[in-house]
C-alpha cells in the first residue's frame, strides 16, 4: 500500500522547515509504502530545493484507505531539524 505525505505538523505540504544549518528546507512531496504485516515501512521524501532521501519507519502497519501519522527525525541534514509530525493519506 502507498500513502501520500499530506502535511508537516499540521501545514499542507509544500510545508516550509529549517535544515539543522539554518537552511530553508521546504518538504515538497513524500510516499509512505508498507503492508498490513507490520514489520515496517518506507519512507521517501523530497524537497523543493531538490534533495531526496529515504527512511524506513519500524513497526508500521498500513491498512487499507487509513491514514496514518508518524512523529519523524531525519539524520540526513539537509533535512528539517527537530523531530515533526508528518500525515499521510491514501493516494
Amino acid at each position: 500500500m502507498t500513502l501520500e505525505l499530506y502535511s508537516v505538523d499540521g501545514v499542507v505540504v509544500p510545508a516550509p522547515l529549517v535544515s539543522p544549518g539554518g537552511k530553508p528546507a521546504t518538504v515538497a512531496r513524500g510516499f509512505l509504502q508498507g503492508t498490513n504485516w507490520g514489520a515496517a515501512c518506507g519512507f521517501a521524501v523530497g524537497l523543493a530545493e531538490g534533495p531526496v532521501t529515504y527512511l524506513d519507519i519500524a513497526d508500521c502497519r498500513l491498512t487499507p484507505g487509513e491514514e496514518r501519522k508518524f512523529n519523524i527525525t531525519f539524520s540526513d541534514t539537509r533535512f528539517p531539524a527537530g523531530t515533526h509530525e508528518y500525515r499521510f493519506i491514501p493516494e
